[in-house]
């Protein structure tokens, strides 16, 4: 439910005493490549993923991966480690990247704030292992029950993983954020951020006023999200209620549709 989309908003107003770094590991297939082919400023096809892997298979290297590295057209000149649009090549470049140690490589890079963009994360993914070694994960969900049922089932499956998830909703639903968190066992909620087509087209380059984008509800919610992301940790952030257990089931939307309010 708007991953990337979100992903592109957080870099482009990530804090500007810090860099920050856009990886595509969605094993779906690559969208940054897809949204941004064409034109002088656009992204290619390569490199990617699966040349940083081949490149890494004699030793992962920050100067493989700098190589390696995209600009992102649009606000902040951020750079970016596309993937590959197959499904089957995204997937086997992130699973050679991992035994390669892709992680330590991105943890040790101290100029930069990595924005991992792994899509929708399913359990027997290769992604998986990657959110595994990363320790924590925003899961972005939307205000509605399908999605609320998804999060639910992917968080049962982080928790056991030592994973810690926080919260992002998008978009509006019979559910409210505070009602959502609470579905989910208390996960903090780090942002909310509207269903803006017009912020989202502007933000893939495809505004003609370069206002709009700086004006758009999208990137005004991602730069608040940006913030809260971006404070530094609490010396023991293992509340209570980051303990809780997921619920085993959630109400029917129904019994929240009075209630329901998106801020």
């Amino acid at each position: 439910p708007g991953v990337t989309t979100t992903v592109l908003g957080l870099a482009a107003c990530w804090p500007a005493d810090r860099e920050a770094l856009v990886v595509d590991a969605d094993c779906a297939g690559g969208d940054l490549v897809v949204r941004f082919t064409g034109g002088e400023d656009g992204l290619r096809s390569s490199p990617s993923t699966v040349q940083l892997a081949a490149a890494a298979r004699s030793g992962m290297t920050s100067d493989a991966l700098f190589e390696a590295l995209q600009s992102l057209p649009g606000p902040g000149e951020v750079r970016a480690l596309v993937g590959p649009s197959a499904s089957s090549a995204a997937s086997t470049a992130l699973e050679s990247l991992l035994r390669c140690g892709l992680v330590d490589l991105l943890a040790g890079l101290r100029r930069f704030d990595t924005l991992v963009d792994v899509g929708r994360l399913d359990p027997w993914s290769p992604a998986m292992g990657l959110v595994r070694e990363l320790g924590s994960v925003v899961v972005v969900v939307s205000a509605t029950f399908a999605s609320v049922v998804h999060a639910r089932d992917l968080i049962a499956a982080l928790r056991p993983m030592g994973v810690r998830c926080v919260l992002l909703v998008h978009g509006a639903g019979p559910y409210a954020p505070a009602e959502i968190a609470e579905t989910l066992g208390g996960l903090p909620v780090v942002g909310v951020v509207p269903h803006d087509e017009r912020g989202a087209r502007a933000l893939a380059g495809e505004a003609t006023n370069p206002k709009t984008l700086a004006r758009s509800r999208l990137l005004r919610a991602c730069a608040e999200t940006a913030e809260v992301l971006t404070r530094p940790a609490p010396a023991d952030d293992a509340s209570p209620q980051s303990r809780r257990e997921v619920p085993s089931e959630i109400p029917e939307p129904d019994r929240y549709a009075s209630t329901g309010r998106q801020r």
